[in-house]
Formats: C-alpha cells, structure tokens, sequence
C-alpha cells in the first residue's frame, strides 16, 4: 500500500493542495484507497493489487462550483454505509484512472488550477468525472478533445475510449477523424491496428468526401478481415454508412465480400446490394480490371462462385473496350 501526499506546501501554488500535505496538521476527515491493477488483464487478482492511499478534506470534495456529486451523496449518508465507520472508501479502478487520480484531486481542491490533461489522460480523466459526477471536468475533457486534438492523437484517444466504455469520447473522436479523412493513411494505427467497427459505422456523417471514406473502409476491412463477422461487413459497407464507392476499391470490396461473408452472399441468383453498387461504379467510371497476379486471382475466385457476378462483369467488359482488361 502506497501513501500518496504527506508533505507540507513549499510556494503558493501549492497552499490549496491539502491533500498532499500530511493529513493530521491539516486535520483530514475522510480516507481513498484506490486500488489497481498494473496490467489491462481483465482477471483482476487481489494479491498482486496496488493500493494507493490518499487522505483529503470532505469541504474540498463536495462543495464549490466544482464539487462532485458522487462525493456530496456519500459524505451526506456514510452514516448509512460501512465506509462511514473508518472514514474510509476503497474503490477498485482502472490502472490508467488510478494514475490520474490525483489529477482529479488537485482540481477539487484548487479552482483556479486548470485541469492537467493530455492525449494520455484525457479519458481517464473524463471516466473519473463520470464516476464521481463532476460535470465541470467532465466539459473540460470534452473540450480539450474537441478543439486540441490531432488525427495522429486518435489511436490513444480511441483505445482508451473502448476501455471505459466511453461513447462520448469515441464519437469526438470519429467527428475529428471524419473532418480529415484526408489525412488518414493505410499505416495509421486507426486503420491498421485498432479493431473498432463502431468508430467507422460514427465516422460516416461527418465525411463530405464519400469516395476518399470508402477507401479508409477497404484498408480497415483489409487489415480486420478476419476479426469481422458478416453483419458487421455488411453495416460498414452498407449505402447508410458509405454512400460511394471509390473506383479504385471496387475490386477489394468484392473480394472481401467473399472472404468475410462467404456464401451468404452469393445464395441466391442475384447481385447482393454492396455487388450492385460496385458493378454500377465500374459501369460509371471504366474501372480496369486488376493487372496484379494476386488481385486477378481473387477476382476470379470471387467469379467462379458466383456466375451472376462473373456474367455482369464480362458484359461490361464487352461494353467497356480498352477501358478493361482480362488475360484470360
């Protein structure tokens, strides 16, 4: 067990910060243990735990413009609870919530202090603020998500969003992907890395370039191909979600198509809604078919289990002349 705080304010800025000053000359009436785990394993052990103690003032915590609520309930009824007894609560958290936990205590304690936030702590902070409701830092982490993040900060901002279940932070997070779709490549930890549907199914109604999205969807799907199900596959490709299809995907769509969905797809006689789209798009656009051994390949695997699709590609490229291409 570790005792965070304890020593005696050395300036100014540090007059406010009772909590870490040594909790019987400030004549502290409550107790935190907040306990964690090191690792993200989700088989939490209560041996290999790490408790950090943490001795505050209930004045400071449950009153002001920045007051938690969560900790105004308990101190007006620890009568009612076991935590009463010892002035103790012992809360179980997240390692990343337990390291910014004394964040959350130095902006109780101190209201002309700005909240210490950074792409690290960000959504750690925010889940605290949802936990002890304390709606100021709760705004404070929204907005510094909202007006100082980068594309490049999204990888972090995500993954700890799908740990604390944070739905509010996830869809900032697709308003600003969204916004610069542009900007995202293929080797990006967003695209490449993080398994997230639900971000790409978010992404969509902040995109104006439908095309350059539908891209971002073929490289994610690529990467994640295994991991999805065909529900899935069939949401992130889906009109609602990607109104366009990029020429240059066409071929990639019809192919993971096939991988992931299998012959779900092709059960019946005609093209399914994602096959229709892209024959439209080669109609359109004159695609060319792929010159790569590889590519051609899967087409043609795609073709051989699916005559319907295989007849509506060769009628286009009857149709389309030079504009396609088949060695065989």
């Amino acid at each position: 067990m570790a005792y965070v705080g304890g020593d005696h304010a050395t300036n100014d800025e540090a007059a406010d910060l009772k909590w870490r000053w040594d909790p019987v000359t400030t004549y502290s009436d409550w107790k935190f243990e907040i306990v964690y785990h090191h690792s993200d394993d989700e088989d939490f052990d209560e041996n290999e735990a790490q408790v950090d103690t943490y001795h505050v003032h209930k004045v400071h915590l449950a009153c002001g413009s920045r007051k938690s609520t969560y900790f105004a309930r308990l101190f007006q009824n620890c009568d009612k609870f076991s935590e009463g007894k010892q002035s103790t609560s012992s809360i179980q958290l997240h390692h990343l919530a337990a390291k910014a936990f004394p964040d959350l205590l130095d902006y109780l304690y101190d209201h002309s202090m700005e909240l210490n936030i950074s792409v690290q702590t960000v959504v750690p902070l925010y889940h605290l603020a949802q936990y002890f409701e304390i709606d100021s830092m709760r705004r404070d982490a929204l907005e510094f998500i909202n007006k100082k993040l980068l594309v490049t900060d999204c990888p972090t901002i995500v993954q700890h969003a799908m740990i604390f279940n944070a739905d509010a932070i996830l869809e900032a997070a697709a308003a600003l992907v969204g916004k610069n779709i542009r900007k995202v490549q293929e080797d990006m930890a967003i695209v490449r890395d993080i398994f997230c549907p639900q971000l790409w199914l978010q992404i969509s109604s902040h995109v104006t370039d439908h095309r350059r999205f539908s891209t971002r969807i073929a490289w994610f799907i690529y990467h994640h191909k295994e991991a999805l199900n065909s529900r899935t596959f069939m949401e992130l490709t889906s009109e609602k979600n990607m109104p366009a299809v990029s020429s240059t995907s066409v071929f990639d769509f019809l192919y993971y198509e096939w991988i992931v969905c299998g012959s779900r797809s092709y059960c019946n006689k005609s093209l399914t809604p994602l096959q229709k789209r892209c024959v439209s798009v080669i109609a359109e656009r004159g695609v060319k078919f792929p010159d790569s051994a590889s590519a051609e390949e899967q087409l043609w695997e795609v073709m051989q289990n699916n005559p319907t699709l295989m007849k509506e590609l060769f009628l286009l490229c009857i149709k389309g002349g030079n504009a396609f291409g088949v060695s065989r």
